[in-house]
């Protein structure tokens, strides 16, 4: 009898241990996740760099007329492309065909759409 009561002592003792160990882990992984939240949620921070005085009147505006700064400073934006798709008239033609057969006309129509157009540009 005496030695049943000190297994069920032991095993609630085990028990208790494990509870607290889920626990802890509960917690733990809770914190880091308000952690991280939180963390994400800041504002992000410029190393080196300060802000730029709101009277600084060093960096010209887009409507000095400095071309030449601009066309500088913009290198990589080039003009726009002409529109050189074909116009369409909004319908579609209906075929009974399955959708494989719709899939392999349309990838027929833009590789030779893309063989006009590669030919036009390069002429």
């Amino acid at each position: 009898m005496v030695a049943e009561k000190e297994i069920l002592n032991e095993m609630k003792l085990i028990y208790a241990g494990v509870a607290l160990t889920i626990l802890a882990a509960t917690l733990l992984m809770m914190a880091l996740r308000r952690f991280k939240v939180t963390r994400s949620q800041a504002p992000p921070v410029a190393f080196g760099l300060s802000p730029i005085p709101v009277g600084d009147n060093s960096i010209k505006s887009p409507t000095s007329g400095d071309a030449v700064y601009w066309a500088q400073l913009n290198e990589w934006r080039l003009e726009g492309q002409s529109d050189d798709r074909r116009p369409m008239n909004g319908s579609v033609s209906g075929s009974s065909g399955s959708a494989g057969a719709h899939r392999s006309v349309a990838r027929l129509s833009h590789q030779t759409m893309y063989k006009e157009w590669s030919k036009e540009r390069h002429d």
